[in-house]
């Protein structure tokens, strides 16, 4: 399972951080803009949260995916335009 980013899309923008008197935290910037375009949401594990009910056998979640898909959750729950 991938997920591409679409193009001219930031990661993270200095507008994203609700610190407005605190310094930017520069290597979460440096980190965001090095992410590739294509991310592996799915690995070939024997643990994990399996996908298999999305037809996806074999194949567990990426456990890294974890604390994105809870921040997209909590979005989405809140209703907000933007995580």
């Amino acid at each position: 399972m991938v997920w591409d980013r679409p193009p001219g899309t930031p990661v993270l923008a200095r507008d994203d951080f609700h610190a407005p008197q605190a310094r930017v935290p520069g290597h979460l910037l440096t980190i965001a803009h090095n992410v590739p375009k294509r991310l592996i949401l799915s690995r070939t594990r024997d643990h994990g949260i399996r996908l298999a009910p999305l037809g996806l056998n074999g194949l567990v979640l990426d456990p890294r995916t974890g604390v994105h898909i809870a921040v997209l959750a909590a979005a989405a729950r809140s209703n907000a335009d933007q995580p």
